[in-house]
């Protein structure tokens, strides 16, 4: 044989070599169960890994956990997380794996905001971000006497933003209803298991709205269905695909609510209502509602097999029982959910890639990439349908390559996208990342987003610039005040927008717009009343309040209060003069909890003025070291993304 020969012999060899590696390379998941579980349901499990490997493609790593500290899971987590080979991309925890407690954390949460000095059971986020978010830091706070709850703070030298390296869900069955722990677990992997060996496409998606939800809003219902037409156009053409029921369609109308669930042939039910950990509140201006104990009573058994509660308290998988574990753990169909642990913003969330449901993507991954410190899986996050031709085109999948390739997505691209994309979910996308980013765009994109005719994107645009603050913004703000085709939920984000605006400029920019509106309005002087009686209401509502902290007329205890209020309700107009104060302050106390308020408001245009002041307090040695701590905490939250998006560059 010749040397080229050779050679060429030689390079094919490597290749085909090289091939059949990638080709053998899988995504691992790690099965997470406690010892005792392992042993009373050995064969259940067995089965279910089986079909985890053969059926869905995994390398599966079952790890009996001996430990019984959450630090040592997530070591070995993490360690599978960054092997060179058969990594793993998600984590299934089984039985009574310990509960991570997360504190100093509520700026991570949709809507939490309680006072740490209560009771921490109840003052503390259930979270499995511990196990799923690498990037995260804790120290380490003890434990609960009588309870599997372990508490930490988040630590100010990890990151102050969540970006989940894997998916994670919980299989934490109890033994409430008198039934067995174990014999619920055993039932349960049998039926996770036997969705994997039979697998189905997705087919259908019900909605039900309770009073207080978007039911509230027309606009919204129908966008909604706008937004499901998008998120799966494989079911457009298809009769009885998409079904719908409103609170007040029936009395009562949780026996609807229940009929429709135990459908044979439902994939999706997206419930949208107020919640505790052991009531869905359907109705709650009729006490029409759904209790555990009724659930029970009445044999209900849900069908749908993905289950989105938009409610509060639902997946409070920590407690004895919640209402997301009776669902799984019940004889129907349902195998995964999604649900908090605490309460929540009452709105649709996920709903930005639950189309990809149908593209065969696992609803883990999706739980992931809508991650809050509260938001779950509840039953297995592996569970996916088989793919539904055609995925191509969808408006999730553009979605989804602007999630995994941000880098390739400049702000004046996504600028673009948001202003000449046909699918709203696509432009609500776009605004996302530029809202994550911070961008110097964003003012532009705000103003944007609040003329754009989905009623989802304007909410969200209505809801960031208050957050912003920015005085470029007062003439589409005026604008927007101005409207008499708002939705009702769109007007209640407005109205409650406007204390965060100076309120002299933006009276005199609403005057400017209703004077020129005033020729072609019908009854216009009542509109004018209304719309100047709010903003002469709401204008200005905090600042006397801000002043009095900041001028040094409030004693220790009122201080504290008062910024544990300016979290959410600080003008972004006034942070300079916060950041000013917070430099100067003598109290340590009082100084923590400013630092913390600043890490609040990184979408306000003034936080370069926070972030500049936290870097000072971080960097001066004669402060104490909780001080210090605290500081670099507010800078990494107000700088993280421009942090990401340097390293995506590099």
């Amino acid at each position: 044989m010749s040397v080229k020969n050779l050679f060429q012999s030689c390079c094919l060899s490597l290749i085909f070599l090289f091939t059949a590696l990638c080709a053998a390379a899988r995504d691992g998941v790690a099965v997470v169960v406690d010892v005792v579980s392992y042993g009373k349901a050995r064969a259940e499990l067995d089965g279910y890994v089986k079909a985890l490997e053969q059926k869905q493609g995994y390398k599966v790593y079952v790890i009996v956990d001996r430990w019984q500290v959450p630090d040592s899971i997530r070591a070995r987590l993490m360690a599978l997380h960054t092997q060179k080979h058969d990594a793993i991309v998600g984590a299934v925890l089984v039985g009574d794996i310990p509960v991570p407690m997360v504190r100093d954390a509520q700026y991570l949460t949709s809507a939490f905001k309680m006072d740490q000095s209560r009771d921490r059971r109840e003052s503390s986020v259930p979270s499995d971000r511990f196990y799923d978010d690498f990037n995260l830091r804790f120290c380490p706070l003890g434990k609960d006497d009588t309870l599997p709850y372990y508490y930490y703070s988040l630590s100010a030298e990890g990151a102050q933003r969540l970006s989940p390296d894997i998916f994670s869900g919980r299989i934490r069955p109890t033994d409430a209803g008198g039934t067995s722990r174990y014999d619920k677990l055993r039932a349960y992997l049998r039926k996770a298991t036997a969705a994997k060996l039979n697998p189905e496409r997705f087919s259908s998606v019900f909605v039900f709205t309770g009073d207080g939800s978007i039911s509230e809003s027309k606009p919204a219902h129908i966008d909604e269905f706008r937004g499901l037409m998008e998120h799966f156009p494989q079911l457009a053409a298809t009769p009885g695909a998409f079904s719908y029921m409103d609170y007040d369609d029936a009395t009562p109308i949780r026996f609807s609510m229940m009929n429709e669930m135990m459908r044979p042939d439902l994939s999706l039910a997206m419930l949208h209502h107020h919640g505790d950990w052991d009531t869905q509140y359907l109705n709650m201006r009729t006490n029409d509602n759904l209790t555990l104990n009724e659930i029970n009573k009445y044999n209900f058994r849900p069908n749908a097999r993905c289950v989105v509660f938009d409610a509060c308290f639902n997946g409070s998988f920590h407690r004895d029982d919640c209402i997301a574990n009776e669902y799984i753990f019940r004889n129907g169909k349902t195998v995964a959910t999604l649900a908090g642990s605490v309460n929540i913003i009452q709105d649709k969330w996920y709903d930005r890639y639950l189309g990809l449901l149908a593209c065969g993507v696992s609803i883990g991954y999706i739980n992931q990439h809508t991650a809050y410190l509260e938001s779950h899986v509840i039953g297995d996050p592996t569970f996916a349908f088989l793919p539904t031709p055609p995925c191509k085109g969808s408006a999730d999948l553009l979605c989804r390559d602007m999630l995994e390739h941000a880098s390739r997505y400049s702000d004046e691209a996504l600028l673009r996208t948001l202003r000449t994309s046909p699918l709203a979910t696509v432009r609500l996308q776009a605004f996302t990342m530029l809202t994550d980013r911070r961008s110097n765009i964003l003012d532009d994109a705000i103003a944007t987003a609040l003329d754009d005719n989905y009623e989802m994107l304007q909410r969200f645009a209505v809801n960031v610039m208050a957050k912003r603050g920015s005085e470029r913004l007062v003439p589409a703000f005026a604008r927007l005040l101005t409207r008499t085709n708002l939705s009702k939920r769109v007007a209640f984000n407005a109205d409650q927008a406007i204390q965060f605006f100076n309120k002299q400029l933006l009276a005199k920019t609403v005057d400017s717009c209703l004077a020129q509106m005033k020729g072609r309005l019908v009854k216009a002087d009542s509109l004018c009343t209304a719309v100047r009686g709010q903003v002469e209401k709401m204008g200005a509502r905090w600042d006397s309040d801000i002043m009095s902290l900041l001028n040094d007329s409030l004693d220790h205890k009122h201080a504290l209060r008062q910024a544990g209020y300016m979290r959410i309700y600080c003008p972004a107009y006034l942070l300079p003069k916060v950041a000013d104060y917070t430099l100067r302050c003598t109290d340590n106390e009082v100084r923590k909890a400013l630092l913390d308020v600043m890490g609040w408001h990184r979408l306000a245009y003034t936080s370069d003025v926070c972030l500049e002041v936290a870097h000072k307090i971080a960097a001066d040695q004669s402060l104490p070291q909780d001080v210090r701590d605290e500081a670099r905490r507010c800078a990494l939250r107000i700088s993280f993304f421009e942090i990401k998006l340097l390293i995506y560059e590099l």
